[in-house]
């Protein structure tokens, strides 16, 4: 039993890591709104939450994802926080939803929700950011969150392509190691 302790114990300190730094890779898109960028953070941190479970999956994310932030956008930090919660569980949803089967078609389903999720976060985050910065003026807000949608869209299309290649990679390697 300690022994699973400290596994899940290291496996989320280790995730926490390379979230962190992946979340640090961030390339900006130009937008007369904020400074959204893409990055695939979000890619690891569901795939956090898929090998560790929801708790320990997305105490991983969310703290990883908050310390890169606190660089980027101090003001906002929480923000991205708002987008990995909601992405987060959704993953955990499907992928209970459709029987926590490793296959790769149960990864790809995840993954699409995932990135759907991901641009209506990306537009809640801009809208709630711009919202606050603009004195609540509502319809310069939905313009705001319009024009920083594209970095949105970038980063779920990669949410769609890196999850379903870095999980079952990291799915063959683990089940590999178990076997020896």
């Amino acid at each position: 039993m300690r022994r699973n302790y400290i596994t899940s114990g290291l496996a989320t300190i280790i995730f926490t890591a390379i979230i962190y730094l992946i979340s640090l890779l961030q390339f900006h898109v130009s937008s007369p709104i904020g400074d959204p960028y893409v990055q695939i953070g979000e890619a690891v941190g569901i795939i956090a939450v898929l090998f560790l479970g929801l708790r320990l999956g997305l105490l991983s994310s969310l703290v990883g994802i908050m310390v890169a932030n606190f660089n980027s956008n101090f003001s906002f930090f929480y923000l991205p926080m708002f987008e990995m919660l909601i992405i987060g569980l959704i993953a955990n949803f499907l992928f209970n939803l459709l029987g926590k089967k490793p296959h790769w078609t149960t990864i790809i389903t995840v993954s699409l929700g995932c990135g759907i999720t991901k641009v209506v976060t990306t537009f809640l985050h801009y809208f709630i950011q711009v919202f606050i910065s603009s004195d609540c003026r509502f319809s310069g807000s939905i313009v705001g969150a319009l024009a920083a949608m594209p970095a949105g869209i970038i980063t779920a299309i990669l949410i769609v392509i890196v999850t379903p290649i870095l999980y079952l990679i990291l799915h063959r390697i683990v089940i590999s190691n178990s076997e020896q």
